[in-house]
């Protein structure tokens, strides 16, 4: 991959703001769960206190504030009630307590806002090439009104010089876990789990996949693509596509 979580700018812009436009009453149970963390005299009051809480509201709290601890850039000149032993995952634990002993979803963490939040957050590695995602988002910001981009992707994938082969992308297998210390699957600690040729031996084509808003119809549809190829060209040769796909 060439993009990496930016916990920085996700707890400034969006944990912080969210944070700030919680209900009081959730900002103040969180204070007080941190000021009473691991004393069991306040249990029940705590509970109650969440009981009293919405559960769409306790819901969208417990995400925001898991966020605002987790993502901690530790940048002083930022105010908010900053954790020092976990408070922010007692608050998640005792949210969905509440939640699930109403018969609400406790969900995940991970669930709803956060998830897509976490995918708004991810910026481009220095030095490294723009992934599939990366340049569909920047194809969608350049290319014409006359097309919608679908997404940049591998197709025809293949072995390499290996024809009666039946096409297929690289497999990872048991045998890449097994010789692998660092926990990063980069897919050379093994051979293909199908075919047993190695990463470099697979090949595919990355193809820019648009789809024409108003289809031009009969002998115009050719044309049309290739005036789309040539209006394309300096994208295609700069991020070094293979091609375009037109999908219905």
């Amino acid at each position: 991959m060439s993009t990496e979580f930016n916990y920085d700018r996700a707890h400034r812009e969006w944990a912080l703001p969210q944070w700030r436009e919680l209900p009081q009453d959730v900002k103040d149970l969180y204070v007080l769960l941190q000021a009473s963390y691991g004393s069991r005299g306040q249990n029940g009051e705590i509970e109650q206190c969440f009981a009293a809480i919405d559960g769409k509201v306790l819901r969208h709290a417990l995400q925001v504030i898991f966020a605002l601890g987790h993502w901690d850039s530790h940048d002083v000149s930022l105010e908010f009630p900053r954790d020092t032993h976990g408070g922010y995952w007692k608050f998640e634990q005792l949210a969905k307590k509440s939640l699930i002993s109403r018969g609400l979803n406790g969900g995940s963490r991970w669930d709803d806002e956060l998830a897509t939040v976490v995918t708004l957050f991810q910026d481009h590695k220095e030095g490294t090439d723009l992934d599939d995602d990366e340049l569909t988002r920047l194809a969608k910001l350049i290319l014409s009104e006359s097309f919608e981009v679908r997404k940049v992707m591998h197709a025809n994938h293949r072995v390499k010089g290996r024809t009666n082969i039946t096409p297929h992308p690289f497999y990872i297998g048991n045998a890449h876990f097994r010789h692998n210390a660092t926990g990063v699957i980069t897919g050379r600690e093994a051979p293909c789990a199908i075919c047993q040729f190695d990463l470099d031996q697979h090949i595919s084509d990355r193809i820019l996949v648009l789809r024409f808003k108003v289809p031009p119809e009969g002998e115009k549809l050719n044309a049309a693509r290739v005036a789309a190829l040539k209006l394309y060209e300096p994208f295609i040769l700069e991020h070094k596509l293979d091609g375009i796909a037109f999908v219905k």
